[in-house]
């Protein structure tokens, strides 16, 4: 108990922290002795012109991952369900209330709490408590004793004040409960006299209206974004579906309101073999009964098919929308990937077509290993048929990776367990936009505050990604030089997105207020000798090279200078300030490189303020003279970038060289920066590097094409390497450490479409030794 109390009395000290230092105004809705009774949710009143600062702070993740959002009908009234790490306690659940007109079942006593707050920890003065604890437990009811003594103890704190309130709130029945808590006990009879004037005056108009105005809201935002959750645990017998199924409902219970189990389908309609009055089958022995005739797998499937259309809807449709966890054993694919278990006797593709048909579950969680492990613990399969039957889920989950998570079976059950949960904790996370990417950048530029200049965050795939001042005519990403789109494509949805902004939509609809007196533009000001600096930021998405953040540095409404920000613990800043300086010095032809205007340190963060470079609107085109010709180039001031580049058994490579890092300038030369990943290499590398990241980015180069021109070597690889003067025979060695290294390690190696193209480039370079 006192560890538990502990655990929460120091959560509740950091949400205390976090929402003083952002300036909201809030109250936490406990008595001082409410954690010594029960660990329960944190509820917390805040103003309603907070609601969005606060939304955004908890999705920070300074007080953990934001897993659930459920919006309750009441306004501004939100449900938060917080990963916080803690072994005793894995799920903190934050209730947000603010309920300016008194729309709760707890009718004005949450407004009542909020403007008692006082400089005490910001908690409600004792009478407003109590009459809080009133309004709980007439809505709730009293669940014992306890609950009797708790309020008689509320209202002893401050007697007179609590007779004023409770007869002002409450009327005649407020009377009658103060008149009980004097004499020390109260009953039910008194709180549900309570009940009633509370509902009474809920309905007073016009109350009703805006209650069904915000339930509407409410029922509209859930159909749209379900906060439950289908889950199929796939895999061939044996690794452990039925045991992760039974335990998964209690691992997940801090996060979901209800769970249901299903087996295969939604089970609606009867199965088929009760209707013809068959014998249950012997699990023991999936494949021991010969498959069907076609045209009776053709009815048995089509059977199944209808039940998972029928019964979708009230067994699992609805329950998501509920906040329900609904887990599928099988699920429909495991007809294609095991027919025999059902006695199917019918082309693969019959199934998929059907399948299509099928509203797909939000995540699969394939359990997969080796076939000798799985069959030392069961003998349903052979360990050829489990091998082949976790290769075919693999080929599933391929061909689907967003919504696949294979998990190691081999793996103890308490860890495959917890695997699974970090998987539905991250397929949730994903619906809250979380900004924890962000969180470096919101700092930099002076930190979320109440009353701050407003700004807006900007999102790609619904992952943030830009943090903006609002405000009608302010530019977006496009106009602060932040983004810059690969093809035509990306070209229009960004120009749609840079109208929108400059509209004012985003800071209206979404806006968060930052205190940019406190961040980096009044140093920046100074440095570049200007009254005044807007920024613009950019998070990197690289949370691998640390906290880094690039700044759009705006003054007269143009872009002055870009200023990339760091923590002091990476050394990437100072390295490619240092490659500047060099290349400030050599004798370049065709490179144009950034000026470094300053490179300073600045709250333990190194800043790096450079020059903008000409760019075009877009950016992808293929390698050509010009990209080979800067890299020749940078192969012959080799001496000159020497004592920026430690180390021998090299030439100095850009090592990060694509489309979007430069652009054609006038007189044949090519702008080029983002320098930190620069040092010794092969010039193959920046060419290979160059190629491989717009095929990722879906350029007009397959992988196919690219291999085999190393290989051969064809035109492209034997001009390049001419050009370079390095043997062409070394580029297929040079694209194997390429798909090793480069894209096998972080970032790049956590992206389902860099792990395929690695694999797949591994699997072409044929005869090959690394």
């Amino acid at each position: 108990m006192i560890a538990i109390e502990a655990s929460r009395a120091a959560f509740v000290s950091r949400l205390d922290e976090l929402f003083t230092r952002a300036g909201v105004g809030y109250v936490v809705l406990h008595s001082p002795d409410d954690s010594a009774r029960r660990d329960s949710d944190i509820d917390v009143a805040v103003a309603s012109e907070d609601v969005t600062l606060v939304d955004v702070l908890l999705r920070s993740g300074e007080l953990g991952r934001v897993v659930q959002r459920i919006d309750h009908g009441i306004p501004w009234c939100r449900y938060y369900v917080v990963a916080t790490g803690d072994p005793s306690r894995p799920y903190r659940q934050i209730d947000i209330a603010a309920d300016p007109w008194g729309l709760s079942p707890l009718g004005r006593s949450i407004p009542l709490a909020l403007a008692s707050a006082n400089g005490d920890g910001n908690r409600p003065r004792p009478a407003e408590q109590a009459i809080l604890l009133l309004a709980k437990r007439a809505h709730k009811g009293l669940r014992g004793a306890d609950d009797s003594d708790a309020l008689v103890e509320s209202y002893r704190r401050n007697p007179i004040e609590v007779e004023r309130l409770v007869s002002q709130e409450f009327g005649q029945a407020g009377e009658r409960a103060a008149a009980a808590l004097r004499e020390g006990a109260i009953t039910d009879a008194e709180l549900e006299a309570l009940r009633r004037s509370m509902t009474l005056r809920r309905l007073r108009p016009p109350l009703p209206a805006y209650w069904l105005g915000f339930a509407a809201w409410r029922l509209a935002t859930r159909l749209m974004r379900p906060t439950g959750l289908s889950v199929v645990i796939a895999g061939p017998d044996g690794v452990g579906k039925s045991s992760l199924t039974a335990r998964l409902p209690y691992a997940c219970a801090g996060i979901f309101w209800r769970s249901s189990r299903l087996h295969l389908k939604p089970g609606l309609l009867p199965p088929a073999g009760r209707l013809l009055g068959r014998q249950p089958t012997d699990i023991t022995d999936p494949h021991g009964r010969s498959a069907s005739s076609s045209s009776l797998s053709a009815v048995r499937i089509l059977y199944l098919w209808i039940d998972c259309l029928l019964g979708w809807m009230p067994e699992v449709a609805i329950p998501r929308r509920r906040s329900g966890l609904v887990l599928i054993e099988r699920g429909w694919r495991d007809l294609e990937v095991d027919p025999r278990r059902y006695r199917l006797q019918l082309p693969g593709a019959f199934v998929r077509v059907l399948g299509r048909l099928v509203p797909r579950a939000d995540l699969v969680l394939v359990l997969a290993a080796g076939g000798q492990t799985v069959t030392s613990r069961k003998t349903e399969l052979s360990a050829s048929e489990v091998d082949r039957q976790v290769e075919r889920w693999r080929s599933l989950a391929t061909a689907d990776p967003s919504r696949h998570v294979e998990i190691d079976a081999s793996l103890s059950e308490a860890d495959v367990l917890g695997l699974a949960v970090r998987a539905i904790e991250n397929r949730l996370a994903t619906r809250q936009r979380p900004l924890r990417g962000l969180q470096f950048a919101l700092s930099v530029l002076g930190g979320l505050r109440h009353g701050g200049r407003r700004h807006s965050l900007v999102s790609v795939r619904r992952e943030p990604r830009w943090i903006l001042p609002g405000g009608i005519g302010e530019p977006g990403p496009l106009g602060t030089r932040l983004y810059r789109p690969f093809r035509l494509r990306q070209a229009a949805g960004a120009l749609a997105l840079e109208c929108v902004h400059r509209a004012g939509t985003p800071a209206l609809l979404g806006g968060v207020p930052i205190g940019t007196e406190q961040g980096l533009a009044a140093e920046l000001a100074g440095r570049l000798g200007v009254r005044h600096v807007e920024l613009g930021a950019l998070a990197t998405g690289d949370n691998t090279r640390g906290q880094r953040a690039v700044l759009a540095v705006r003054s007269g409404g143009r872009t002055i200078c870009f200023a990339k920000v760091a923590l002091e613990s990476g050394p990437s800043l100072i390295h490619e300030n240092d490659v500047l300086q060099a290349l400030a010095r050599a004798d370049l032809e065709v490179l144009v490189p950034p000026r470094v205007i300053d490179c300073f340190a600045w709250q333990g963060s190194v800043i790096l303020l450079l020059e903008p470079l000409p760019t075009t609107l877009l950016s992808d085109r293929r390698l050509g003279h010009v990209e080979v010709s800067a890299l020749a180039e940078l192969k012959r001031i080799a001496e000159s970038l020497a004592p920026a580049l430690e180390g021998s058994g090299g030439t100095p490579i850009h090592g990060d060289f694509a489309p979007w890092n430069s652009t054609h300038v006038a007189g044949g030369r090519l702008a080029v920066w983002d320098w930190e990943e620069t040092r010794l290499g092969s010039p193959l590398e920046d060419v290979f590097h160059w190629r491989i990241q717009r095929h990722l980015r879906g350029g007009d180069e397959t992988l196919e094409e690219i291999v085999a021109d190393a290989e051969g070597p064809g035109p492209e690889t034997l001009a390049a390497a001419r050009r370079l003067g390095v043997d062409p025979a070394s580029a297929p060695l040079v694209l194997r450490s390429y798909f090793e290294h480069a894209l096998g390690t972080p970032p790049r190696n956590g992206f389902p479409g860099v792990a395929r193209v690695r694999a797949e480039g591994l699997a072409r370079l044929t005869g090959v030794e690394s």
